[in-house]
């Protein structure tokens, strides 16, 4: 009994074991197949990638190629311009020392007082005239046959019209013909001195908007030996240095201004006055 019942095990397990052999080549015979035809796509895919890969390379090295050309250009660029900038750099600098020589030199020509306006150098100094043109100081003694008296004058060749120093302008009707009355600040007894008037001038000042009209009047001027006819203008001076500007009209064609020199003409004396200086030295004398 023992003995038939473990032979029936026997058979069972032999027949289960069979079976399960049997499962596994049949499993395997298809995971072969399976394998064998998977393997034989994936070969041919691999192919197409090689070649797409390459052909990626090889763009990709013509582009490094033509980067470095363009690099090799560009710095060849960098180059010549840093070399025309460094040209430019020593031009610029060049210069700059050429102006800054130049100024120096021109400072200390101001502080020798060596700048000549409107007359040429001279080799010496001389109040005799120089091309038939009186030479004239920056400062100069003048006369006026209206005031009867010798007065200091600014020769300025930067202002176009003379002009005299004047108050309490007042004009007034003489024979049919407009005249006008003015004192002079700088004269202590107020002597009132009276001209024709020539016309109004409109002058503009360098601190007001407004025009301002001056009466314009002739006047007889004398300097040294020279006698002339020139127009003033009147205005109140009496905040300036001098009482009497002498400007372009007066000087264009009968002197010449040497602005490092004051008071190159003497004063001019009337005869009256020669007479009486003639007096006074030989009265003087022993």
């Amino acid at each position: 009994m023992y003995e038939t019942r473990v032979q029936s095990y026997k058979n069972r397990y032999s027949l289960r074991f069979n079976f399960g052999v049997l499962k596994l080549v049949g499993l395997w015979s298809c995971l072969s197949f399976v394998l064998s035809g998977c393997g034989a796509g994936w070969g041919t895919k691999s192919v197409v990638d090689d070649e797409a890969f390459i052909d990626v390379i090889t763009q990709q090295t013509r582009a490094i190629e033509e980067g470095h050309e363009q690099l090799v250009i560009l710095s060849e660029m960098h180059r010549q311009l840093s070399e025309e900038l460094a040209e430019t750099k020593k031009q610029v600098d060049l210069l700059y020392k050429k102006l800054a020589a130049a100024k120096s030199i021109e400072l200390a020509s101001k502080k020798q007082n060596v700048v000549v306006k409107e007359s040429p150098p001279t080799k010496k100094q001389t109040k005799e005239p120089l091309d038939g043109k009186l030479v004239l100081g920056r400062i100069e003694w003048v006369w006026l046959d209206l005031m009867g008296q010798t007065l200091k004058a600014k020769v300025d060749t930067g202002a176009k019209s003379s002009s005299l120093s004047a108050e309490n302008i007042q004009e007034f009707e003489r024979d049919g013909q407009r005249w006008v009355r003015f004192n002079m600040p700088e004269d202590p007894d107020k002597k009132v001195y009276e001209a024709p008037l020539i016309k109004y001038q409109n002058v503009r000042q360098a601190s007001v908007e407004e025009m301002d009209q001056r009466p314009k009047v002739m006047l007889v001027v004398r300097i040294g030996d020279l006698s002339e006819e020139t127009e003033f203008t009147l205005a109140d001076r009496s905040n300036m240095n001098y009482p009497v500007l002498l400007g372009r009209r007066f000087l264009r064609d009968i002197a010449v201004v040497d602005v490092a020199r004051k008071f190159v003409q003497d004063k001019f004396e009337t005869q009256n006055q020669k007479a009486v200086d003639k007096l006074t030295s030989r009265s003087d004398s022993p």
